[in-house]
């Protein structure tokens, strides 16, 4: 458990905190005053002075209170899984003789994009030298890094009128890690598996290096067209080019999103990492190479193959906010990356939530070349009805030429595929 001891901040805010109190010590004031319109001695003003002295002596107390007050924070989790319940504890303390008539601690937790998601207020009474333990525990079912705990503490004056805010400056920070499923039954089939293996013999022809023609297929790029083969035979025949790759997989996170809540864009940016992780499990248990390929919260390309996959803290650290703006970087151009290199992997895995039409013309790409894509596409349950049809209509492409797809809407569902 690591605690942390935090100095009072000295720093206060002056406010009049309600207006019915406000109004009713102006009724006071004007209801002292009333002496001294009909008497002109000094009693008269006296009453007037009581209130004003009594203020007086509220506000200095106030003063003094704030800086006889001292805070500890502690969380019993600094790294913790998704879905797990993390515990805030601050212990608030009178340092001195003097009772607080109230006090206001605000306790929270922010969300993935920063923002504060809950706060819980707590208003207490603190008599000499006391110490008071407050709780709170928050559930945390979204991977990311999130701050928590302390936010303020607000200390009134004696009779109200005052507000003295010692603001909490430095955050606790909780990163929270994806879980990884696994998912035996995964459609990298034997297949694939075969073909990643396979060597294809080179010849030369027109200075580039190919193993064989067939006919165009859709996605072909121009450039590999065998044009004098193609004016003899009629039609449009490509080159089929050498493939230097590895029987590993290269799995592509695509952190940009439809326009949804942002629960719901949490949702899916949990599904996306943790398909990535467990898509690489699953091929370092059947002995393949694996890596991640993403932008990072920097917009910077970034490839991620460590030993240990459950050694999440350089992931957690690079990995962006899911957008749903497209005109970031979109990873469908990472994906063309790999499709055009020769030295990539034989098996490529696409994980995305928003499916453009580069990005099919990609995989179809991928699989013309004798290679294999893989396409994991997120679809959350809030998309229904027609909306959902109109996401799904590209796959339909995909079947035609048997690349492999799964819809999921959280990476649970395909450790449950047969």
């Amino acid at each position: 458990m690591k605690k942390i001891k935090r100095k009072t901040n000295l720093k206060f805010t002056q406010k009049r905190h309600l207006l019915p109190i406000l109004i009713l010590y102006i009724l006071i004031l004007a209801c002292a005053a009333l002496p001294a319109v009909y008497m002109s001695n000094i009693y008269g003003y006296l009453p007037v002075l009581l209130v004003l002295s009594a203020v007086v002596v509220s506000f200095a107390y106030g003063l003094l209170l704030q800086r006889c007050i001292s805070y500890m924070e502690m969380c019993n989790l600094e790294i913790c899984e998704r879905g797990t319940a993390v515990k805030f504890t601050v212990k608030v303390k009178n340092r001195s003789i003097l009772v607080f008539p109230k006090l206001e601690v605000l306790l929270y937790v922010s969300d993935l994009f920063g923002n504060v998601d809950a706060v819980r207020t707590t208003s207490l009474t603190l008599g000499s030298y006391e110490q008071r333990q407050l709780n709170f525990t928050v559930r945390f079912d979204h991977i990311g890094t999130y701050s928590g705990g302390l936010q303020q503490i607000k200390v009134y004056d004696i009779l109200g009128i005052f507000t003295f805010v010692i603001e909490n400056d430095k955050r606790y920070k909780v990163q929270v890690a994806p879980k990884i499923y696994d998912l035996s039954g995964l459609k990298l089939s034997e297949n694939a598996l075969l073909e990643s293996q396979y060597s294809l013999v080179p010849s030369t022809i027109d200075g580039m290096d190919y193993c064989g023609v067939r006919e165009y297929v859709l996605g072909d790029p121009i450039k590999i067209i065998h044009w004098k083969l193609s004016a003899h035979s009629g039609t449009y025949m490509t080159k089929q080019m050498e493939s230097y790759g590895t029987s590993g997989i290269s799995v592509v996170l695509n952190f940009i999103s439809p326009a949804y809540s942002p629960e719901t864009l949490m949702s899916i940016f949990d599904c996306l990492v943790e398909t990535g992780l467990s898509v690489c499990s699953y091929a370092k248990k059947n002995g393949m190479d694996y890596e991640i390929l993403y932008y990072d919260r920097n917009e910077q390309k970034r490839r991620y193959n460590p030993a240990d996959l459950h050694d999440y803290r350089e992931l957690m650290a690079l990995l962006p906010i899911i957008t749903t703006d497209p005109g970031t970087c979109d990873a469908s151009r990472l994906l063309r990356e790999e499709a055009n290199s020769l030295y990539a992997q034989s098996n490529i895995a696409y994980c995305t939530a928003f499916l453009t039409e580069d990005a099919i013309q990609t995989l179809l790409q991928i699989k013309n070349a004798k290679r294999n894509p893989l396409l994991f596409f997120v679809v959350p349950k809030q998309a229904y009805g027609e909306h959902r049809v109109e996401l799904l209509r590209p796959l339909k492409r995909l079947e035609a030429v048997d690349i492999p797809y799964y819809v999921i809407s959280s990476a649970d569902e395909l450790s449950k595929e047969g």
